[in-house]
Order: structure tokens, then sequence, then C-alpha cells
């Protein structure tokens, strides 16, 4: 059965009320069609339980094709009317509607939630950081983001439900979570952004939402010659960690995941894969580090006993022990520095022993000179250093280098 939509403004309102006020549950006989007589293929198909939906038809490559636009009254006259015309519009365009919205549905489902990504991220990426570093974030996500977005489609998390998140986190009283989450947001997004698995990355551009003072705690003298005094009674492991950290000026999590490949000769090369700014890293082994190293018993240096240095209670246990207070173990890289420094070895050098960025993107781009040089004679010149502030400053810089060539 057919019948036509008027295009009259008052007479539309009048029908919409008289097609509102049909008694509920009122079978029709048949199916109805109304069509409209303003857009061309509109029509409200009413079925025979009541059910009144706009569709539209067109033709396609000599096929029929029928699209569902909406219920009435929830749709009305005039916007059924709008919808028809931009679908009539992408036929005009060589487009199909009905094939878009089949492959939209299709792709949804088949897209991925974040808890999915986010696991493929800790396999895929997460697994080449350091252990510590990978439970962390492990722990992050289970604590704080997927029992948020856990079930999201990856791709409808918008810039405000990230802001919303880290807000929740700073509300509890975590900024410094807060900001460690939203570096990891950005890490995860980044990684799905080059799968894929999102068109772009929410997190993008997003700085820390909490305040936080660089940290500027360095050892002194007094407390590194404390600090190797009570190592003494220490573990072989944690007195060779130890002094690799001083003497490399490498990160923890460098030193811990260092494999025996990267091991060649008296250097030590980090590749950008495990390097915080993503380029690699050479470092002079100094005699008294690379002598200390123990046996090999596996793919990396410290196989042995990994899993307890990447705990953080040893180190703590050793300051408390030496006095040592507000300390950490990232303390001896900036100790480091610090005492480079000190001792006059050019600025320069420290930073690149310390794989800092420290020239221009030009000058970068040309100047492919690598220091090793340079900085073998500035690690040389803080080992006979360091080894005269654990003897005691009475010792000469001759007596040091032989006792340091004998451990």
């Amino acid at each position: 059965m057919k019948a036509k939509i008027t295009n009259n403004l008052a007479e539309t309102e009048t029908f919409e009320k008289l097609l509102a006020k049909l008694p509920a549950g009122k079978k029709q006989p048949v199916q109805l069609d109304i069509w409209d007589t303003l857009v061309t293929g509109l029509a409200l198909r009413i079925s025979s339980n009541d059910t009144k939906t706009w569709v539209v038809r067109y033709r396609k490559a000599g096929k029929r094709y029928r699209m569902a636009l909406g219920r009435f009254p929830e749709v009305g006259v005039a916007d059924a009317r709008d919808e028809a015309k931009r679908c009539i519009g992408k036929v005009a365009d060589r487009r199909n509607p009905v094939q878009e919205v089949h492959e939209a549905r299709q792709k949804a489902e088949a897209e991925k939630t974040f808890a999915e990504v986010a696991a493929i991220f800790m396999k895929r990426h997460a697994v080449h950081r350091d252990d510590q570093t990978h439970r962390e974030y492990q722990r992050e996500l289970d604590h704080d983001i997927l029992p948020v977005w856990g079930s999201w489609k990856i791709s409808s998390i918008k810039r405000s439900d990230v802001f919303e998140l880290l807000d929740s986190i700073i509300d509890r009283g975590s900024g410094y979570m807060a900001n460690r989450l939203r570096s990891l947001i950005n890490t995860i997004f980044r990684f799905a952004e080059d799968r894929e698995y999102v068109a772009r990355n929410p997190a993008a551009r997003i700085k820390d939402i909490h305040p936080e003072e660089p940290r500027k705690r360095a050892l002194d003298e007094d407390e590194i010659r404390r600090l190797f005094k009570v190592l003494e009674t220490a573990p072989a492991r944690h007195q060779i960690i130890v002094r690799a950290a001083l003497l490399t000026a490498a990160r923890k999590s460098e030193l811990i995941g260092m494999p025996w490949l990267e091991l060649k000769g008296e250097w030590w090369t980090i590749p950008g894969d495990r390097t915080k700014n993503g380029r690699d890293h050479r470092i002079y082994m100094v005699p008294s580090v690379l002598e200390a190293l123990p046996k090999q018993e596996g793919p990396h240096v410290f196989e042995r006993g990994r899993r307890w240095l990447i705990q953080a209670n040893w180190f703590r246990d050793l300051l408390a022990k030496a006095n040592i207070k507000d300390a950490r173990f990232h303390d001896l890289r900036r100790s480091a520095s610090t005492m480079m420094n000190k001792i006059g070895i050019d600025r320069l050098i420290v930073e690149r022993i310390l794989n800092h960025k420290v020239m221009g993107d030009v000058e970068a781009t040309y100047n492919v000179h690598s220091y090793d040089a340079e900085k073998r004679a500035a690690l040389l010149k803080w080992e006979r250093h360091l080894d005269k502030i654990i003897i005691g400053d009475d010792m000469t810089s001759d007596k040091v280098v032989a006792i340091a060539g004998t451990r």
C-alpha cells in the first residue's frame, strides 16, 4: 500500500501528529510505505507491528538499495529529508551509502579495544625495556588505566577522556603518578598510531599536568666514601653495579639490561632502542669496571641476580647503612656528572658521556665526530679521582692507578 507525504509545512505538522496518535499495538493489515513528494526515494515504512521507520531507496549499477534513516517520531520529517538528500548526494558522487555503512560496521566490529592494543604494546614494545620498567608499566595499566578504558574501542578515546582520567588521578592526591600515566598513555598511543590502530594520538602534545621540581641530588665526596665503605661487605654484584653506575654514568636500566653482545673490547655500545633519546651510545669501560664484570653465564652481563638488582630495596639498605639521606640509584648518574665537571672535564664531553643532545639539528647532522678519544680520557681521569675519593686524599695519583688496575 502506498501513500504520499505532503510538502506543506502546516500539513506536515498535522501529519506527524496523526502518525503519533496511531493506537499502540494496532496492527496494519499490510506493510505501508508513505512516499515523500519532495525528496525522491524517501519513504516512511509502517510495519505490521506499528514500527515506523524512515527509509531511502536508490539505484546503483542497476541494483536497488534501501537504507534505514531512523525511526519516527525520534526522526521528524524535516530531518529525514535532510538525511535522505545527503544519501542521494553520495550516490551522485559515485558512492554507495549502504555499502559504506556495512564496511564501517565491519571495521567497528574488528576494531581492537584499548586492552587488546595495550597487551600487544606490552608484548612487542615494552618487552625491550628492563624488567622493572616492564613491571611498572603493567602495574600502572592494571591499577589505573585498564579499569577505565579496557573495554573501550581504542579509536573512541578522545583528548577529553585523557584529561578526565589524569584529573581523577590528581584528585586522589597522586600528582606525580598522573605525570607517569600521561607518559605511558602517550607512548601506547604512539605505538597504536604507528601500527594504524588509531588515526591520531589523543595524548599528543599533552604535557605533565602536575608541576614537578627537577631533582638535583648528588652525592658529595664524603657520602661516596661512606657508600663504598659499606659496599666492602656487600655482594659482589652490588659492588660492581654501583661502581659501574658511577664510572659509566649510564642509567640503571641500561646497565642491568646490558647484553654481552653490546661489549666489544673496551667499548660498550648501547643501541638506540635501549637509550632514552633513541640514539646509539658508546661508553668507554674503564679497567676497574671491565675487569670486575662477572663471568658469562647467559645473554646478559648481570644474568645471575638480575631480578635482585632491579629491586630498589638493596640500594636503599646500603644508603641507610652509610647514613646517606634522600638519595636514589639514579642520583649516582648525577653524582658522576657533577664530579666530572668538578675535576675540570669539559662540559661538552660530560654531556657526550651522558648521551645528552648538545647540538642543534643542523650541526648534529654534519658533525659526526665520535669523541671516543675524549670520552676515554675523561672517564679514565674520573676513575682515578673516584679511587682517590674512596681511598683517601692522602693517596697519590700513581698509587691510585696501580690499585685500580689490580682489582
